[in-house]
């Protein structure tokens, strides 16, 4: 697919999801990715070379949205997968005390290594923009306790027990997105392959295998029509 194609798709998805691709903003949501790090040659099929994540969590605008186009690929089969965990599907596994617990919940966060910005205050628990389908939203991060985190809890200053609890419920749920595989899609790249990612409710990870210059992709930001993709620059 061309890239012209691929903008002509996410403008007309975008205009039904309330996405904003738009020809104002395309160039500067337009990017290229390799995932070529330091360590991806040491790193096989079966590990993950990038950890799961949410897009952008902790910023005032991520991406709700994204087209990748695999333009290269020369991996051998099996490698460089990309994992999908469904936000709405791990919220479907909390019991209803839980449920009520993190519905009360606020907590502060800010992307890793981002100390230039302002944390901002977020929900776990929200309603899928789409269907309206409650879903858990947060960072997975299975080895740390993001209990100091929450800021609030039922509108009033959180105690130490809210807290612990928090930190405990958001350590389960991560452990879940790493290991639920009845949650799990796996997108099994080919060459020329084209997806269309809800960045919303997806959490997502890349398995390694290969090596420099063997994967490549061309992607496209959507954001929210009401907000300016510049906010992430």
């Amino acid at each position: 697919m061309q890239f012209g194609e691929q903008q002509d798709l996410m403008q007309r998805i975008g205009a039904e999801f309330g996405w904003s691709p738009g020809s104002d903003h395309i160039i500067l949501s337009r990017y290229i990715e390799n995932h070529n790090t330091s360590s991806s040659a040491n790193i096989d099929e079966n590990n993950l070379l990038i950890s799961w994540h949410m897009e952008h969590i902790g910023k005032s605008n991520p991406a709700i949205g994204a087209s990748w186009n695999m333009r290269k690929f020369t991996c051998r089969p099996g490698t460089g997968n990309t994992l999908f965990c469904d936000g709405i599907g791990l919220f479907d596994k909390l019991n209803k005390d839980d449920v009520s617990f993190l519905e009360q919940c606020v907590y502060s966060w800010r992307p890793i290594n981002s100390k230039k910005l302002k944390p901002i205050l977020l929900e776990p628990i929200r309603n899928h923009k789409i269907t309206g389908l409650k879903m858990a939203y947060f960072p997975p991060m299975p080895n740390l306790n993001i209990g100091e985190h929450l800021h609030q809890f039922a509108g009033k200053e959180p105690t130490k027990e809210n807290k612990d609890r928090f930190g405990s419920l958001m350590i389960k749920l991560s452990c879940d997105v790493y290991s639920d595989e009845s949650i799990r899609t796996i997108q099994q790249w080919e060459q020329n392959d084209v997806i269309f990612v809800d960045l919303t409710r997806m959490y997502h990870a890349v398995n390694g295998g290969f090596s420099e210059n063997e994967r490549e992709f061309e992607g496209i930001w959507a954001f929210d029509a009401v907000s300016s993709p510049l906010d992430n620059l």
